[in-house]
């Protein structure tokens, strides 16, 4: 399936679904751009679905720097995707940045666009929520990474 197709499919899911966005089309991928609210801790994110020839990423960004510890929130990231069986967290250590990554082919998103579609926008989010405290337990300095991961996944 081509990139404008998938867009397409993209596109058709997130009107169904009542998201607000914007579409950002240029020569390489094609970008939606929205924000999310939730009931957690971290409750704005910025979601960023990106079609490019090869997959559909979709990355939340959390609106949060972790750049005074990076270190713990490194240590926190790793410990958390290692259980992880869909996405990831990744931090930026330039600027530290923290985000959640999930992304699937073309073809899977063409088999089954909705199901795929629920799991690129809404796993993470389940995923993020799971770990909202532990990430602000850290970036706070009240709990090490071991211990925040450990009381998430208790809590999950």
């Amino acid at each position: 399936m081509g990139i404008r197709k998938t867009a397409k499919l993209v596109r058709e899911f997130l009107d169904s679904d009542n998201w607000k966005y914007r579409y950002i089309n240029n020569k390489e991928y094609i970008s939606f751009v929205g924000d999310v609210h939730s009931s957690h801790c971290l409750s704005c994110l910025r979601v960023f679905i990106t079609v490019t020839d090869k997959e559909v990423m979709c990355y939340y960004e959390l609106p949060v720097s972790a750049k005074e510890c990076l270190p713990q929130m490194a240590e926190f990231v790793m410990r958390a995707n290692y259980g992880l069986n869909t996405g990831s967290f990744m931090l930026d250590f330039n600027d530290g940045e923290l985000r959640f990554k999930v992304a699937t082919s073309h073809q899977a998103l063409e088999g089954s666009p909705t199901e795929e579609m629920h799991r690129l926008l809404y796993v993470p989010m389940g995923t993020i929520k799971t770990y909202a405290r532990g990430i602000v337990g850290v970036l706070s300095g009240y709990e090490s990474a071991v211990e925040a991961v450990r009381k998430c996944e208790e809590n999950d």
